[in-house]
């Protein structure tokens, strides 16, 4: 019996030990994948690899520049199309009325001008700052009562 009961002490004893190693080496599993998945990890050990790598990756991803040129020539194209399909092709001269009157406009709007500023003018000579230009005797302002709360 007494072999028995040492052979199962020492398999006790060694699951004892297999606990206590699988509970760090799980630990330390958990800590190296945290350290792979972790780019920073990468950068701190090796920051000219992952620079080199990164300028390699974007050169892939991005799109190939198209030339500035061809760019240019067809947006050029693209405006003329637009401005033929947008202007007339043979614009018609304004009638004798319609230049009669734009002529009529322009010269009312001048005279308005001139007249405005004139008047402008006047009121600064006279040095008159009330807005409807009398020149009599100005009205004493009144104040208001206060009540009483």
């Amino acid at each position: 019996m007494s072999t028995s009961s040492t052979e199962s002490e020492a398999i006790q004893q060694r699951m004892q030990q297999v606990r206590a190693s699988l509970g760090i080496e799980v630990r330390d599993l958990v800590d190296n994948a945290r350290a792979m998945t972790d780019w920073r990890h990468y950068w701190r050990g090796h920051p000219g690899l992952c620079s080199a790598g990164a300028a390699v990756l974007g050169y892939f991803l991005v799109p190939a520049r198209r030339g500035v040129q061809a760019d240019m020539k067809r947006m050029t194209e693209d405006v003329v199309r637009a401005q033929a399909s947008v202007l007339p092709k043979s614009p018609v001269p304004p009638g004798l009325a319609r230049r009669l009157m734009g002529e009529i406009a322009g010269l009312a709007v001048g005279f308005a001008v001139k007249r405005g500023l004139q008047a402008v003018e006047e009121r600064l000579t006279n040095g008159d700052s009330t807005a409807g230009g009398s020149n009599g005797p100005q009205p004493e302002r009144v104040k208001p009562k206060r009540r009483s709360p």
